[in-house]
């Protein structure tokens, strides 16, 4: 069975966003958080809805009430952007495109 491994994103000053965000929230939302995490460790690229979803390049991770966002690459899941669903826009799949080429290209 592969085992998938977790990384952040991180910004030039070291700060990494989607464990910001995490940080953030109430335990319960952590909770939620980490059940979802732990089932894309096991399941991969394999988590499918209601848990994840595929748009383009980019995989949303689906705790409720929240949204992160990730790609693979090779055995990893890393996370590039989070954010509540009461404020996802558009722009947050273009922010994560954006920084998805960015570690690409390092």
């Amino acid at each position: 069975m592969q085992i998938y491994e977790i990384g952040y994103y991180a910004r030039a000053d070291g700060n990494r966003p989607v464990l910001e965000y995490i940080k953030s929230k109430s335990l319960e939302d952590k909770g939620r958080i980490e059940r979802k995490i732990c089932r894309l460790i096991r399941e991969g690229p394999f988590l499918h809805m209601p848990c994840a979803k595929k748009i383009g390049k980019i995989y949303e991770l689906r705790p409720e009430g929240m949204r992160l966002f990730y790609y693979f690459k090779g055995p990893a899941a890393i996370f590039v952007h989070a954010v509540d669903k009461k404020d996802f826009t558009q722009a947050d799949i273009v922010l994560s495109g954006k920084r998805r080429k960015e570690l690409e290209n390092k």
